[in-house]
């Protein structure tokens, strides 16, 4: 099977294998890359349609940049998620605290290879931090708001894992519990992001050269850093 690449901004390089017997543009993750089978006469441009039209998809069958172990510490906004075994409960995820902290303890001899097992543990640290999100996250955001003088008409916390921010045409500005795995300046993105459509509720250029000005002048480097983040959550 003829094989070429195709280097995409969002998903890296890209490896593509001509089929002749294929129908169909089928992607899927080896070794850390996309492979793309496509059938023989299909063009360049009809493949980056398909990259760009299913890009969030490909994105999510990407488990292998995701594992676990026993003893793993997680780094979150102000605290930190560490994986432990426990064999009191079989089949079941207890969250512990350790002071600030969270212990997430697994049944002792989970397959952490395993793509339910990785489902599992990252579903219950999204659960845990939406849970530590109202205390630790949206106090900072008013902070950054006042600090700012803007005022929203309220906060709130969601469950969006592609969306990281929403601001409600009444002035309310939604932040995700999966914020809770970013970096403090990762987390201002986002969050002034968000105070700066309650002046442009657009993506104009005034409203990027507020976001800018809100940042520090460091919007660019932020959303790079933001876009190749290594997630330690299924998203």
């Amino acid at each position: 099977m003829p094989t070429y690449f195709y280097d995409d901004k969002h998903l890296g390089r890209v490896y593509i294998g001509v089929r002749r017997d294929a129908r169909r543009l089928i992607a899927r993750w080896k070794d850390g890359h996309v492979h793309v089978s496509v059938p023989a006469g299909t063009t360049a441009d009809a493949l980056k349609r398909f990259l760009t039209v299913n890009r969030e998809a490909i994105e999510r069958l990407n488990h292998t940049v995701v594992a676990y172990h026993c003893g793993q510490v997680i780094a979150c906004y102000k605290c930190k998620a560490t994986i432990a075994e426990q064999d009191r409960l079989p089949g079941r995820i207890i969250f512990g605290h350790d002071g600030d902290d969270v212990v997430l303890s697994v049944p002792r001899g989970i397959d952490y290879h395993s793509e339910s097992a990785t489902r599992s543990i990252s579903g219950a640290l999204q659960v845990v931090m939406g849970e530590r999100a109202p205390a630790l996250l949206l106090p900072h955001a008013g902070e950054v708001a006042a600090r700012l003088g803007v005022q929203p008409a309220g906060w709130q916390v969601g469950r969006g894992l592609r969306k990281l921010g929403h601001c409600t045409t009444q002035g309310v500005i939604q932040l995700s519990r999966a914020l809770m795995f970013l970096p403090e300046d990762l987390v201002d993105l986002t969050v002034c992001h968000e105070l700066a459509h309650l002046t442009h509720f657009d993506h104009s250029p005034a409203f990027h050269r507020l976001l800018d000005s809100y940042l520090g002048g460091r919007e660019a480097e932020l959303e790079t850093r933001l876009k190749n983040f290594k997630w330690p959550i299924l998203r």
